[in-house]
């Protein structure tokens, strides 16, 4: 993949219904139809990697909804990152702690560029519960997430919008299933 990319769909659980999902080859499909190359979902949760050749990727997400809101009645939202910014935040995470461990998400949004992060500063509290940033960057954050906390809501709060989550060692089997320079990242 020459512009890879991956999209971050918010309350995807492929082929279940009750969430109006689809299914691993209507997902797929769906970014096919849109243009893209080299589309892989990982794992069931809506974690797509995707090369959108010459077209914004923002643009290939939105025909993907639109597909998708037409086949399965899917609407919500999925953030983009490029697969270097995604490997960017695990360097980051991974210089920041001293350990990884269970208790560590990435939250991805919808990021304007005239928006600010004073919110996510390392260090930052963001709900009564002691969930804390460990690092952020546009459209993504990395936070610490204590006994009882929800790191979607918590950003969800500060930002006003929605957000979806991941766990950060989904995130790093993601860059080794990727196979790119990227998953090295993973191992320093």
């Amino acid at each position: 993949m020459s512009n890879p990319q991956v999209a971050f769909f918010r309350n995807m659980n492929l082929g279940q219904a009750r969430s109006h999902s689809p299914t691993r080859p209507v997902l797929e499909g769906a970014f096919i139809a849109a243009g893209a190359i080299g589309v892989r979902s990982f794992q069931t949760n809506g974690t797509v990697l995707f090369d959108p050749l010459d077209a914004a990727p923002t643009a290939v997400i939105e025909q993907v909804r639109a597909i998708l809101a037409e086949r399965v009645g899917y609407t919500d939202i999925a953030p983009v990152q490029s697969l270097d910014a995604v490997a960017g935040l695990v360097h980051t995470t991974r210089a920041s702690l001293p350990a990884v461990d269970r208790a560590i998400y990435v939250t991805f949004f919808f990021f304007a560029p005239d928006g600010s992060l004073d919110w996510a500063a390392p260090g930052a509290g963001l709900d009564s519960v002691g969930t804390t940033v460990v690092a952020s960057g546009p459209g993504w954050v990395v936070t610490q997430v204590a006994p009882g906390g929800d790191p979607t809501t918590a950003v969800q709060a500060r930002l006003g919008s929605k957000a979806t989550t991941r766990g950060f060692g989904t995130i790093e089997r993601l860059l080794r299933a990727a196979g790119s320079g990227a998953d090295s990242a993973t191992r320093e």
